[in-house]
């Protein structure tokens, strides 16, 4: 399946358009940010669209790269010699050469191809490698994802206009085709999970919830609703909350009802008794009444009945 086609990108048959569409992907390549990796520091330094117009007779001659090089065909069929390794690639796959490793390649028929090169550097901002595959780094590269996303990023490249989203968006593909094609390639090594890494999990997962109990404290809060807007089961949320904040979810949620509906006597004490209740998410004002004797041992009507003298 080509990437690139006469019926679809038509106007990449003109020389101006490749221009343009080189000159998009130079703006990606210079507002693209770094990306970190385990103990890596990746950066894209280039990035390349051209047609393979060499042939057996006109090759590029062998030649190699300070940075690690990905070659994506976007049509056509293409023939890298690696290491002395010939290896055929076609549309929509792709081939990681490392740096300082002479390669060269050849197209018989013409076709589209996609440059990549990668700037790999560790924490310090000393020129680092990454964790080559042996097995896995002179094989070809192909997925459905890989696929999609190059035909997304193809798509709007050529697009007679651009605005700040379309790059946005051409900016996140190219950095998921980075990220999904070194992953089939890379190995790292396994690490220890750090121990509080599961507690800040937790913390995420209490602050997410508690946001989304606050901000929906006047509906209908029901606990499978909770569960799945947290991602986990409904007895673990349950273990969550009692660690952060020593209650159950349906005890906090019961008690930022309270505290709202005292608020809004104190504002109003005049208010009615029932709009309260329903504007602070309970059932019904016999529900606030239970709520309010248990904390203040007085019900909400002679509560604001205080209030109302005081004012």
């Amino acid at each position: 399946m080509h990437i690139v086609s006469k019926a679809r990108h038509a106007q990449l048959w003109k020389p101006s358009a490749i221009t343009v569409s080189n000159a998009r992907l130079s703006d990606l390549v210079i507002s693209s940010q770094e990306f970190q990796v385990d103990s890596l520091r990746l950066n894209c330094a280039g990035c390349h669209l051209g047609p393979g117009i060499f042939t057996n007779k006109q090759k590029p001659g062998m030649h190699l790269h300070d940075e690690v090089q990905i070659e994506i065909p976007l049509s056509g069929h293409f023939y890298f010699t690696v290491e002395d390794k010939e290896i055929p690639l076609g549309a929509g796959q792709a081939l990681v050469i490392p740096p300082h490793t002479p390669h060269d390649w050849n197209t018989p028929r013409g076709g589209f191809m996609l440059g990549i090169l990668i700037k790999v550097k560790d924490l310090l901002g000393t020129g680092a490698n990454l964790p080559f595959s042996l097995k896995k780094r002179q094989r070809p590269i192909e997925s459905p994802t890989l696929t999609s996303h190059l035909q997304q990023l193809m798509d709007l490249l050529v697009r007679r206009s651009s605005t700040p989203f379309t790059q946005a968006i051409c900016s996140s593909l190219l950095k998921a085709l980075i990220a999904e094609i070194l992953d089939s390639v890379c190995v790292f090594p396994k690490k220890a999970q750090p121990k509080d890494t599961n507690q800040l999990r937790k913390n995420l997962i209490f602050e997410q919830t508690s946001a989304f109990i606050k901000s929906n404290i006047n509906h209908a809060l029901q606990a499978k609703e909770l569960s799945i807007q947290a991602g986990i089961g409904f007895r673990q949320l349950t273990r969550i909350f009692l660690n952060s904040c020593g209650e159950a979810p349906h005890q906090y949620i019961l008690r930022l009802r309270f505290e709202q509906a005292r608020a809004l006597i104190d504002k109003n004490p005049l208010k009615p008794i029932k709009e309260i209740a329903y504007e602070c998410g309970f059932y019904s004002p016999s529900h606030l009444t239970t709520t309010f004797k248990k904390n203040l041992g007085i019900s909400p009507r002679a509560y604001a009945t205080q209030m109302t003298r005081r004012k």
